[in-house]
């Protein structure tokens, strides 16, 4: 991703935060959200599954549901072909906290601050396997939109950043963009 795309996007992440979205009622009305979100970053592509389970507890403005997430990556070739290996494998999961504060009717800001765990399999170029354990923090900015109907399709977009162990890099950042099904 080129600097000034990134930039673009962090100063129009900035832009959004300020903006505020008068509710009387302190309620979101949807229950579960599973959705399925392609990541693109510097140094990975790949898929992040997510589950939230609405408690309808707010921190003040902010509504903390209950998160569950799980990413597969794979390494972007410039990365792969500059390190000492032939192939790489890469799961990680992620246990962190959510927040989602009302923007605009059906619309939601998303700020995630995440533990990551995983593993690597990494294997060289004399075919030595080495399986590593994978740790690191991760963030995430963006907005989601979740319709107002019971059942329905939920749209999500946003930037992310990774600072991990990993031997092939050690810090990510990229865009996600997503749909999920709301119920």
């Amino acid at each position: 991703m080129k600097t000034p795309h990134l930039t673009i996007l962090i100063l129009l992440s900035c832009w959004m935060v300020p903006a505020q979205y008068n509710s009387d009622s302190k309620t979101q009305n949807w229950n579960n959200i599973i959705s399925v979100s392609k990541m693109e970053g510097t140094h990975t592509s790949g898929l992040q599954f997510s589950y939230l389970k609405n408690t309808n507890y707010w921190w003040n403005d902010w509504l903390i549901p209950l998160s569950f997430g799980f990413q597969t990556k794979e390494i972007q070739e410039d990365t792969f072909l500059e390190s000492p290996y032939q192939s790489v494998t890469k799961t990680q999961g992620t246990l962190g906290l959510s927040g989602y504060k009302p923007i605009a009717p059906q619309w939601l800001l998303n700020i995630e601050v995440d533990a990551i765990l995983g593993n690597e399999i990494l294997v060289d170029l004399f075919n030595q396997r080495n399986e590593r354990f994978v740790f690191g923090f991760g963030s995430s900015q963006g907005v989601i939109f979740v319709p107002s109907y019971q059942w329905g399709i939920v749209l999500q977009a946003g930037i992310y950043q990774d600072i991990v162990n990993s031997k092939l890099y050690t810090f990510d950042v990229g865009m996600h963009f997503g749909a999920g099904l709301r119920f």
